[in-house]
């Protein structure tokens, strides 16, 4: 029989948030505002800044393009 992994909330909800760059302010996804494609606003300082990709290398760059 398979073993499942045993997984908490807690983990899962540190994956879920982005960090402001400026402030360091967690902004969880309800309050994620885009002001582009790209570049997103904090809502506690006000910062526009390009939010960090999670789980790839390159900040989202594809590559060969």
């Amino acid at each position: 029989m398979a073993r499942r992994s045993k997984i908490s909330p807690e983990q899962i909800r540190a994956t879920l948030f982005t960090t402001c760059t400026e402030c360091g302010h967690k902004i969880y996804p309800a309050e994620l505002r885009y002001v582009d494609g790209k570049r997103c606003r904090c809502p506690q300082c006000g910062a526009i800044f390009e939010p960090e990709t999670k789980g790839r290398s390159g900040g989202g760059a594809v590559a060969g393009v």
